[in-house]
């Protein structure tokens, strides 16, 4: 299935899933993680979010993984904001006593940076090292990339 995510094959990785279930095999947390990743690859939130229900459904909860793979899917989708935006996506996440790491904040910068909200992103930023989580190159990539796209940036 991680080859699946290389390429985004969303129709590859539900073959694999398919085969999974005939071997007698049971989708766990990363499984589901995975089809969601696969989901954010080419920018399908609604499908992401299908997938997260499913999920629920089978009685896995979610994990910091999960949840930031689906932030990723909601910012690729350019939904920021919304019920089913990335900003809920983490609302939710800290709400269930799960505690977003390096990779759920940048993915959440970049997005909104990409997205030419760079108050958001700046605002993300802040909440990061507010709740101690240490910017990493790629969070300090996306915020200069963000500053630069928007001009924000002066000699």
């Amino acid at each position: 299935m991680d080859a699946c995510v290389r390429s985004g094959n969303l129709t590859r990785a539900h073959e694999a899933l398919r085969q999974l279930r005939a071997s007698g095999l049971h989708p766990n947390v990363r499984t589901y993680s995975i089809m969601i990743h696969v989901c954010a690859r080419g920018a399908r939130a609604d499908e992401a979010f299908e997938w997260l229900e499913r999920m629920e459904r089978a009685g896995i909860a979610p994990n910091a993984v999960t949840l930031s793979a689906l932030i990723n899917a909601c910012g690729r989708a350019g939904q920021l904001t919304g019920p089913r935006g990335a900003f809920r996506v983490l609302a939710d996440m800290q709400r269930a006593g799960l505690t977003p790491n390096v990779i759920t904040y940048t993915t959440l910068l970049d997005a909104c940076a990409k997205a030419c909200e760079l108050r958001w992103a700046v605002a993300v930023f802040r909440e990061m090292l507010a709740k101690g989580v240490q910017p990493n190159d790629v969070t300090c990539h996306a915020l200069f990339c963000g500053c630069l796209q928007q001009g924000a940036l002066h000699a």
